[in-house]
């Protein structure tokens, strides 16, 4: 299977595809989540959810009233502050960190 990072960035377009507050919102943009859900890899959301608690953890619910990678994704997305250059700084280095744990 391709990186799932890499194919939900590539899904988003550059940002030209992305959007908040709905997984998709019917002229073709989505959330991170709805992304994965349409590339059908939502189940491989934990590398990224990791990335994201790392590097943004005020963005992520705490304590989480979704207690699940999905919940922690859509709460990043949908943040206030997250912009498509945060969106895009999480799932290069989600990617990369998957490459790392496959070349392992």
């Amino acid at each position: 299977m391709k990186n799932p990072e890499r194919v939900v960035l590539e899904t988003l377009q550059g940002g030209s595809k992305w959007t908040k507050q709905t997984y998709e919102d019917g002229g073709g943009r989505m959330c991170l989540v709805g992304a994965a859900r349409k590339k059908r890899c939502a189940s491989k959301l934990s590398n990224l959810a990791a990335v994201i608690k790392e590097q943004y953890p005020e963005r992520t619910f705490d304590p989480a009233p979704i207690s699940s990678s999905s919940g922690t994704v859509i709460a990043f997305n949908d943040h206030a502050k997250t912009t498509w250059a945060d969106v895009e700084r999480v799932l290069e280095k989600a990617a990369l960190r998957r490459d790392e744990m496959l070349a392992d």
